[in-house]
Formats: C-alpha cells, sequence, structure tokens
C-alpha cells in the first residue's frame, strides 16, 4: 500500500521530467545575432557548460506525446536558439539528454526567453512570458510540499529498518497522518492556485500536477484513489496534452491500476474513458499508452484483461478512423484467443524420441505451457525461475503439476541443442516442438512475444493467459481453491 501511494504522488513530483526526442543534427551558430530569429528566441547564459556538450531546444509535440528537437548548439556560457515556426505549448531545453527548463509559451504567433543554468547542478531559472511567471511562482510554493515529503519518506525507511526507538508501526500510523494531512494542504493550496488563476494557461499546468487527498486510512483507499485521480484535471481541454507530465502520469495511474481486481479496474478504466472521449487527443493518448504497455509482453505488467478491454474501446471510439483502427482489431483477434475460461486447442508436436504428443491429451493435471524459442531474450530467465522455484518443484514431485517446454523455432538441430541443457533434461520437464510450424502460422495459440506461458487447469481449459514465471505458484494456489483443492499441502 505504502509503494501504490507513492506511486500516485510520484507524478506530482515529476513535473519537471522530460521526454527522450530524438536528437537533432549539432549546428554550431558563431555568430549570435545570426542566431536570434524574429519568430522565437532562447537565450541562455550557462555556467559549467562542460566539455563537448550540446543543447537542445525541443517541443514536445501533442500529437506525438513526445519530444521534437528544433534547434542545437555546441554549449557555451553564453549562446542563443531560434525557432522559426513558433507553437503554442511546451518548449524545453536540454543539455545533452538532461532537461534544464522547461519554457511555456502561450503565446502562437512568438516567444523569447532568457535562461540563466547551471549545466551541472540541472538548476535554472527563466525570464519569459506571464505564464512562465505563475508557473514559477506555483513551483516555489509546492517545493515546501515535496520536501515535507521526502523527509516523512525517509522516516518510514528508518522506522522499517529499525533507525527509531519508538515500534515501527506508530511510526508508520504517525508518517500516514503526515502524509494525508500534508496532501491536503497541498491540493488546497493548488485548487486556490488554480481558482486565482482561472482561465489563464497556468491553471491547466496546474491542474496536471495536482492530484486529490484521499485518506489513506480508508480500507476503500487505493479504490478511492484510482476513482478520484483525475478530478482536477481538466481532461476535455484539448490543451491538456501539451505537458510531458501528463503522460508520466497516465503511467503511473496505468501502473497502479493493474494491480486492482478485473471487475474494479475495468470499471474504473472505462468511467476513465468515458471522460477522455470528448478529448480526442487525451483519449488517443491514454489508450495508445495502454495498450503498449499491456500488449508489450516484455513489460512487467500482466493484466490481460485490461488489454482487452481498451482494445474494444479503441476500437468503439470515433477518435480512431476505420484505417487507424485495422491493427487494433488485428491485435483484438489475437487477444481475445484463449482467454481464461476457454478449452485448450489441441496441438501436434514432435517429442525427442520422434513420436507425435499433444499435451491437452495427457492426464487431468495442472500444466504450463512454456513457448519458446532461442531468439527470445527474456527465456531464459523464465527457465531459471522456473527451475530454482521449490514452490513450483513441490507441485511438479507431488503429481499436481506438469510443465512442457514448446520450441516454436524451426531448427531441429537448435532444438537438440537447447534439451540437452541441464535446466530443460531436469527429468521434470517434458520437451516438445511445434516442427511443423502451424501454431505460429494459424495462429493456434496467441504468442505475441516470447516467452509465452499459459497456466492449464484440469479440465483443460485456460486459467491464466500469459503469466509471469513467478506467479505460477501463487496462481496455482488461488486458481486451485476453484477446483476445492488445498495445493499448498
Amino acid at each position: 500500500m505504502r509503494r501504490l501511494f507513492y506511486a500516485l504522488l510520484s507524478v506530482a513530483l515529476l513535473w519537471s521530467c522530460g521526454g527522450s526526442g530524438e536528437k537533432g543534427d549539432v549546428q554550431p551558430k558563431n555568430d549570435f545575432k545570426k542566431a536570434m530569429r524574429k519568430d522565437g528566441n532562447v537565450e541562455v547564459n550557462l555556467k559549467n557548460p562542460g566539455y563537448e556538450r550540446t543543447v537542445y531546444l525541443r517541443y514536445y509535440d501533442p500529437d506525438k506525446f513526445d519530444y521534437v528537437t528544433i534547434d542545437s548548439v555546441k554549449a557555451s556560457t553564453h549562446f542563443a536558439l531560434g525557432c522559426d515556426s513558433v507553437k503554442e505549448g511546451v518548449y524545453a531545453l536540454f543539455i545533452d539528454n538532461t532537461l534544464l527548463s522547461n519554457l511555456y509559451n502561450d503565446d502562437e504567433d512568438s516567444f523569447s526567453f532568457e535562461v540563466e543554468a547551471d549545466g551541472y547542478a540541472g538548476t535554472s531559472s527563466v525570464k519569459g512570458n506571464r505564464t512562465t511567471k505563475y508557473i514559477a511562482e506555483y513551483n516555489k510554493l509546492t517545493k515546501p510540499y515535496f520536501e515535507r515529503f521526502k523527509q516523512i519518506n525517509n522516516r518510514y525507511n528508518s522506522a522499517l529498518d529499525g533507525g527509531y526507538a519508538i515500534t515501527p508501526e506508530d511510526t508508520v500510523r504517525l508518517c500516514n497522518e503526515l502524509e494525508t494531512q500534508t496532501r491536503d494542504e497541498l491540493t488546497k493550496m493548488s485548487l486556490d492556485f488554480m481558482k486565482k488563476h482561472e482561465g489563464e494557461f497556468v491553471e491547466l499546468y496546474v491542474s496536471a500536477v495536482t492530484e486529490p487527498a484521499c485518506n489513506r486510512n480508508d480500507p476503500e483507499y487505493l479504490k478511492t484513489a484510482l476513482e478520484n485521480y483525475w478530478n482536477h484535471v481538466y481532461i476535455e481541454n484539448p490543451k491538456i496534452t501539451m505537458f510531458p507530465v501528463v503522460k508520466e502520469r497516465v503511467g503511473t495511474y496505468i501502473s497502479v491500476l493493474s494491480g486492482k481486481p478485473e471487475d474494479d479496474a475495468n470499471k474504473i478504466i472505462n468511467a476513465f474513458l468515458d471522460k477522455c472521449e470528448s478529448n480526442p487527443r487525451m483519449f488517443r493518448l491514454v489508450t495508445e499508452y495502454m495498450s503498449k504497455v499491456f500488449g508489450d509482453k516484455s513489460q512487467p505488467v500482466k493484466q490481460h484483461f485490461i488489454y482487452v478491454n481498451v482494445l474494444e474501446c479503441i476500437i468503439a471510439s470515433d477518435n480512431y478512423t476505420d484505417l487507424e483502427k485495422e491493427p487494433y482489431r488485428y491485435k483484438l483477434s489475437l487477444a481475445r484467443n484463449h482467454l481464461p475460461g476457454t478449452p485448450v486447442a489441441s496441438m501436434d508436436l514432435k517429442a525427442p524420441n520422434g513420436m507425435r504428443y499433444d499435451p491437452t491429451k495427457q492426464p487431468k493435471k495442472w500444466q504450463v505451457y512454456f513457448f519458446f524459442d532461442p531468439d527470445c531474450s527474456n527465456c531464459g530467465e523464465a527457465v531459471k525461475l522456473m527451475n530454482s522455484s521449490d514452490c513450483v518443484r513441490s507441485y511438479e514431485h507431488d503429481g499436481e503439476l506438469q510443465i512442457y517446454a514448446i520450441y516454436v523455432g524451426k531448427s531441429e538441430e537448435e532444438w537438440r541443442k537447447i534439451i540437452a541443457k541441464p535446466e530443460y533434461n531436469n527429468g521434470r520437464w517434458i520437451n516438445l516442438w511445434d516442427d511443423k510450424g502451424v501454431i505460429l502460422k494459424d495462429n493456434i495459440y496467441d504468442l505475441g512475444a516470447l516467452p509465452m506461458i499459459y497456466l492449464i487447469d484440469r479440465n483443460k481449459k485456460v486459467s491464466v493467459k500469459d503469466i509471469p514465471p513467478y506467479d505460477i505458484c501463487n496462481q496455482l494456489w488461488h486458481k486451485g481453491k476453484e477446483f476445492g483443492e488445498n495445493l499448498d499441502e
């Protein structure tokens, strides 16, 4: 619970974090006057520029949700960067890949900023338009609150490490109270600031970093926090996606949301996406981010039901054209393949002795289908985790579980070389090869990216799809209870 609270808090702390745009070509500008352009310019006085470092002026493109390099120059103590075509939104000054300063342009025709910065310390102060002045004022006002959060966190960690005479429980309780109080004060101050600058561009910025206060002693704290997470954000305003922090905030929201049960998570997601529908940019940011995170099998988040739900929302939305929906329709067809509760498809596989083998025809016990190939970068780690788990070995030894290592590559020589290794040839696993290549070709199983691990129940139905190797025992226990089993004995 503690970590999840800080995940929620981290978005506000990330207000100045930059994205990673592609570096443009370095264009040294020795003539300062020539570099000053009438449309937009940034004049920089830089302490400690460093050797052979480059400074970039980048624009945060609200349609690409990332930075685009506008201009660049070799770092020196005094230089200027310019922009021929000025847009409304956030410009950022980077030294190499380190963000020096965000520059907020609320005038679509032109901008002019003066920046005093330290290239090593990463500190900066900016003189520019009224918006920049107000945002700097807000950041100064909020700084003490974030310092207080750091101190509370340090006390909490010290208590857990035995660094205090009082009991850790008392320290944790006190820290929780201090955090709730600090969050209340910070939220009130932020809302007052927004009210003071109502109708101005700075109001959008403050709304992007402001989170509602929630009572963490509430048993339903996490659910309440998720439901209210966007209360103070002007989601319906297209300009809200101009701020990089919004993408960061979406990421934190998704990471916390992924820990909720299926019914609660889908209910919260659908309510949130309904709010975003009126703002195409926000809707696309959220759904594209979700699709990437939950659809990328290399990600640590494994919530397949959320992935399916998001794909369905994308296809049903008017914020994507029919042509744009095509790849998502294909992804959805794969994602719906072998959903939990559906019967497994039979397989015609080759065993090391040359005989044909179908795991689905074997006696009724729990099964793991571990699909892999030699080019899979994460397969080795998955094998190591399954082999080193005493819990998994216990289920195997008791005859409750059978792991099938199913090779979906093309080379029999490579397969035999792999299964000769001790971690595969361990006397417990059954090694098989899809020598006909039909699993991938005909999408018999949704492999997406490898490794792909399915947990199959005693009735030969999918229990869990795309299960992390470290979660097999946990899922065996919880899913086994549905069969009236006590698998830990």
